[in-house]
């Protein structure tokens, strides 16, 4: 594929709600990496690390978001026709349990996109799983050149493996 506009492609990735408090002991960071821990999910924290903003963190939430594969469905179904609607051109999209990939074109505000897909999702789902299905963040990574795009489609479509619904236009939809 010859698009000389790489940096016009996002990777998107998200989380459901609670899967990655502050405090985990997994290692986290928090926005522009005020607070963070001195591992992350590789090299975990020595264990006791922000004990204290882990429970407190425990505390507050409302436990963590699971989806079933039925759910995942309809999130890649939702995202997809969402992103497609905006003029986003999906790639590729992939949801396991706990988090969402998505590789798509777009000229404008990734982040915005993908949170209108979100929301679509979370729509999609509100007699299945009230109230908030996302966590507050995505992560976006945009394409840096063709060997990137196609590292990031190899990686998204092997969360198949994992358990993850996957959508792609080349294998006319879900898997």
């Amino acid at each position: 594929m010859a698009d000389p506009n790489w940096r016009a492609w996002a990777h998107v990735v998200t989380s459901t709600r609670g899967q990655w408090l502050p405090g985990d002991r997994r290692g986290f960071r928090s926005r522009q990496h005020r607070v963070h821990s001195s591992g992350d999910y590789r090299r975990p924290p020595p264990p006791g690390e922000h004990e204290g903003l882990r429970k407190v963190a425990e505390a507050i939430s409302t436990g963590p978001v699971f989806l079933a594969t039925a759910h995942r469905r309809v999130v890649v179904e939702a995202i997809q026709t969402k992103l497609t609607q905006l003029g986003a051109h999906p790639r590729v999209i992939a949801c396991d349990g706990v988090h969402c990939h998505a590789l798509f074109n777009c000229d404008g505000d990734a982040v915005r996109l993908f949170g209108r897909a979100k929301q679509a999702a979370s729509h999609a789902l509100r007699e299945q799983i009230p109230g908030r299905v996302w966590g507050r963040s995505s992560h976006v990574e945009r394409i840096k050149d063709e060997s990137h795009y196609l590292a990031v489609i190899r990686y998204v479509l092997a969360h198949q493996d994992r358990g993850a619904i996957v959508w792609e236009p080349e294998r006319s939809g879900l898997r």
